[in-house]
This record gives C-alpha cells, structure tokens and sequence, in this order.
C-alpha cells in the first residue's frame, strides 16, 4: 500500500475512533441521541420524505420549507428509504462528511505548501483532534457536509492555478 494512502486511512481511522469515543461517552452521559433539536427537525422531514415521500413537517399538512438544509434533508431521507436506523445513518454521514473535508483539507496543504506536503497528514491529526470537529460530526447535523464540500471548492479552485 502506498504511503500516502497509509497516512490517509491512518488520519480516516482516527477519525472514526474519536467519533466513537464521543458517541460512548455521550451515550454514559445521556444516551445517543442529538444535541439540538435542529437535528430532530432534519429527521421528522427526512423521515416524512424517506417513507412517504412528503416535503412536510407534519404529515397531511401541505409541504413547508422549515428544513433548512434541503440536501442534508434528502440525504437522511435516503437512509429511511433503505431502513437503516436513523441515528446510525446520521452518524455514518457526519463521520463520511468528516473525512471529506479531512482528505480535502490535507489535498489542500499539499497544494498551498508541498515542500511540506508529505507532512499532510499531521494537519489531518489536528484537525481530528479538534472536539467541535468530533461533535459535529455525530450532531445529526450538516455541518461537516456542507465544511467538506467549501473545503473541495477551495481545493479545486487551488488545483486550477493559473490555468486558463
């Protein structure tokens, strides 16, 4: 295996560790579940969108626009469709949003910096250290979706340089 890609999976595994200790010790604390209520709302639409696929809060009532993340909303719904249990599929998608704005990130300082780009992988550390990291993504939130999907913006834009 390449050691570019150790680096990586090394920085994806952390990630994946640290996600899982702040599940365990929320789930010691409190039980899992979601920090704010804003999650709940993403999932009662989600929900109503993944199994019957209405855009609504309530059922029977016409489609609203309280979801304030329509993508976000849509990729929870999916997993209501598949009959994955919502927490696990909120989790699963902050964890994978997380690892996007990680690669990114680290793609990222290879581009800005490569005469230290071998070191990438220690800024992908950092930033999985970062707690408010950890908590957003097992939020229920899209926080890290929409971080990751700025993050390979920039990163493109980065990678086009002087291109014409």
């Amino acid at each position: 295996m390449n050691r570019d890609v150790q680096k990586r999976l090394l920085v994806g595994v952390a990630a994946v560790v640290v996600g899982a200790v702040y599940l365990l010790l929320s789930y010691g604390q409190s039980g899992l579940g979601y920090p704010l209520d804003d999650a709940w709302i993403h999932q009662t639409y989600a929900r109503n969108l993944g199994e019957h696929g209405v855009w609504a809060y309530w059922l029977g009532e016409s489609t609203s626009a309280g979801s304030t993340a329509p993508l976000w909303t849509i990729l929870l719904a999916l997993g209501y469709w598949l009959g994955v249990p919502y927490l696990w599929w909120s989790y699963g998608l902050g964890l994978a949003s997380w690892w996007v704005l990680l690669w990114a990130s680290m793609r990222l300082f290879r581009c800005l910096w490569p005469a230290w780009g071998e070191r990438d992988w220690l800024l992908g550390l950092v930033l999985v250290g970062m707690w408010p990291l950890a908590w957003a993504a097992v939020s229920g939130m899209e926080t890290l979706l929409f971080g990751g999907m700025g993050m390979v913006l920039l990163l493109v834009y980065a990678e086009l340089g002087d291109e014409p």
